[in-house]
C-alpha cells in the first residue's frame, strides 16, 4: 500500500464511523464554526442541517469548508444532497440513525433538513515523532502524501 493510502486509512481508522467534528464555513467576510454530528461513508464526510441556518447559506454561497477533530483538519467541498430521508440518501440515513439515534429521531424528518457531503481535498494531521512535530499532509485530489518537519526534518 502506498504512503497516500496508508496515511488516509490511518486517519479514517482514528475517526471511526462517526464523530462530532467542528465545521467551519465562510461567506461574504463572515466565518463561523460549530460542532456537527458527522458520519463517514466511502471516504466522504456527511452531516445534516436545516435550510434556515446560517451555515446552510454560507455553504450554498461558498462550498469550501473545513472540518476538524482533535489534531485532524479536513479541507473540502460541501455538496447539497437534498433531504436526508430521500431514497437516494438511505445509506446516510441508516448510518446516522445508528450513530446518533436521538438526533435522527428529532431532526431527520423535519421538512427543511438538508444533507451535505464534504468531499475531502486535503487532510492535515499534526503529530509528534521522536519528540519532533511533524505536519502530515494528505492531498486527496492528487492522491499524494508528504510530511513537513521543522528545521528541515527529523533528527
Amino acid at each position: 500500500m502506498d504512503a497516500y493510502r496508508k496515511q488516509r486509512e490511518k486517519i479514517f481508522q482514528k475517526l471511526g464511523k462517526a464523530k462530532q467534528m467542528v465545521l467551519a464555513t465562510s461567506f461574504e467576510g463572515r466565518t463561523t464554526a460549530r460542532t456537527m454530528s458527522c458520519v463517514f461513508i466511502d471516504g466522504c464526510f456527511y452531516f445534516q442541517t436545516d435550510r434556515t441556518f446560517l451555515k446552510y447559506g454560507q455553504m450554498k454561497g461558498n462550498p469550501s469548508v473545513a472540518l476538524c477533530f482533535d489534531n485532524i483538519q479536513i479541507e473540502g467541498v460541501a455538496v447539497d444532497l437534498g433531504h436526508p430521508l430521500d431514497a437516494c440518501n438511505a445509506t446516510f440515513a441508516a448510518a446516522y440513525q445508528q450513530a446518533y439515534p436521538g438526533s435522527y429521531a428529532a431532526y431527520s424528518g423535519i421538512e427543511t433538513e438538508v444533507l451535505f457531503r464534504v468531499e475531502p481535498l486535503r487532510i492535515t494531521c499534526y503529530e509528534y515523532e521522536n519528540h519532533e512535530p511533524v505536519m502530515k499532509i494528505i492531498s486527496c485530489k492528487e492522491e499524494s502524501y508528504r510530511e513537513l518537519w521543522p528545521l528541515g526534518g527529523p533528527r
